[in-house]
């Protein structure tokens, strides 16, 4: 449920070519507890450092859900 929601579900790519990296910031989805969870596997795929396929940028997760408050 939670990778169906995160599929399809609306994100933000952003580019920076100035510190090299392409932050991918997850919208919030339908349920705390599905935020939470995103939150957590945001934090296991940055340990990955995925370079972008035909770029030399690596991936960085974020959620936004928790972008307002602290945690």
């Amino acid at each position: 449920m939670l990778v169906k929601q995160i599929i399809q579900n609306n994100a933000d790519l952003i580019p920076d070519y100035k510190n090299k990296t392409l932050t991918v910031v997850l919208h919030s989805l339908s349920a705390p507890r599905l935020n939470l969870a995103a939150e957590k596997l945001t934090q296991i795929l940055n340990q990955t450092e995925t370079i972008f396929p035909g770029t030399d940028l690596p991936l960085k997760f974020k959620t936004s859900a928790f972008s307002n408050c602290e945690r």
